[in-house]
C-alpha cells in the first residue's frame, strides 16, 4: 500500500509531536512542523525511540513565506494537522493588542492561509479522502475568564472549519474538528499572562495563575489520548466532524449547551474571584 502523507503544524512538544510519531509508527509519511528547528531535539529523540523516522520542516504559521516554502515542492498530500498554538492569557483590559494579533495570527488566520496554500496537494491526494483536522479547545464552547484573545481565536476557526468543511466535501476532502480538554502539555508553561501594573485584576491573577498550574498536574491527561484521536479520525471510514477529547471536555461541553450562560458567567465569575472586585 502506498504510504500517506500527513502534515502536522507545531510538532516540537505536545499534541503535535505526539501525533506526528504515533502516525509514522502506523506507516504515514510525516512533515513535521515547527516554527524553531532549534527545538527539534525532542522530536527527533522521541521518533528514534519509537524506530520510526518523521521528516522536519520549518513552518511558522503566522509567516506567509514561511508557508510557502514549507509547502512548495509537496506533489501530493492525505492530510493535514493544523495543531500550532499558544496559550497567551490575560483579562481583556490588560492584554497587549499585540499578543491578541498574534493569538488571531496564530490559531486563525494562520489556519486559513496554510490551507489554502495546502489544496493543490490535499487534492492530489492518494487516499479515498483526504483529511483536514484543527485542534481546536474547549474553549470554544466553554469560555472561561482571562482568555478572552484565545476563546475569540477558538470560535472563529470552529466557524470557519464548519463551513468549509461543506465547501470541501465536495472535493473529496473531510474536515473535523478535535476539541481537548485539560492535557499536561507545554502550552501551560510556555504562555505568559499579562498583568500590567495597576492593574485591578492583579490579585485575581495572583490566585490563579499557581492554582491553575497545580489543577494541570494533578488533572492534566497525557497528550498521546489526543494524538490517538487525531490518527484515528485521520483513518476512520466516515469521521465525526466535532470531536471533545476527554472526560472533562465532555462535561463542558454538556454544560455549555445545558446551563445558561448567564448562570455559567456568574458561577466561572465566583470561582476565579471575579465576584470580589469592585468599579
Amino acid at each position: 500500500m502506498v504510504s500517506r502523507t500527513v502534515l502536522v503544524t507545531g510538532c516540537s512538544s505536545g499534541f503535535g509531536l505526539e501525533t506526528s510519531v504515533l502516525l509514522a509508527r502506523r506507516g504515514w509519511h510525516v512533515l513535521a512542523t515547527m516554527r524553531d528547528l532549534e527545538r527539534r531535539d525532542v522530536l527527533d529523540r522521541t521518533a528514534a525511540g519509537a524506530g520510526v523516522r518523521v521528516e522536519v520542516l520549518q513552518l511558522d504559521v503566522t509567516d506567509g513565506d514561511s508557508i510557502a516554502r514549507a509547502v512548495n515542492g509537496i506533489g501530493s498530500l492525505d492530510a493535514l494537522v493544523h495543531n500550532a498554538g499558544i496559550g497567551d492569557a490575560g483579562f481583556f483590559t490588560d492584554m497587549p493588542d499585540e499578543t491578541v494579533r498574534t493569538t488571531m495570527e496564530t490559531h486563525f488566520f494562520g489556519v486559513l492561509e496554510l490551507t489554502r496554500r495546502a489544496l493543490p496537494a490535499l487534492r492530489a491526494h492518494s487516499s479515498v479522502r483526504a483529511r483536514i483536522v484543527v485542534v481546536s479547545s474547549v474553549g470554544a464552547f466553554f469560555p472561561q475568564p482571562a482568555l478572552s484573545a484565545y476563546v475569540a481565536s477558538k470560535w472563529a476557526v470552529e466557524g470557519w472549519a464548519e463551513v468549509v468543511a461543506m465547501e470541501l466535501r465536495p472535493m473529496g476532502i473531510d474536515v473535523v474538528l478535535v476539541e481537548p480538554g485539560m492535557f499536561k502539555t507545554a502550552i501551560w508553561t510556555r504562555a505568559t499572562v499579562a498583568r500590567p501594573t495597576g492593574s485591578p485584576y492583579g490579585a485575581v491573577v495572583d490566585r490563579l495563575q499557581p492554582r491553575l498550574m497545580q489543577i494541570v498536574q494533578r488533572f492534566g491527561r497525557d497528550p498521546r489520548v489526543v494524538a490517538v484521536r487525531i490518527a484515528d479520525l485521520l483513518e476512520a471510514r466516515r469521521p465525526r466532524f466535532r470531536n471533545p477529547v476527554g472526560v472533562d471536555a465532555w462535561a463542558l461541553w454538556a454544560a455549555g449547551r445545558l446551563v445558561p450562560a448567564g448562570a455559567r458567567q456568574r458561577l466561572l465569575g465566583r470561582l476565579v474571584g471575579l465576584d470580589r472586585l469592585r468599579p
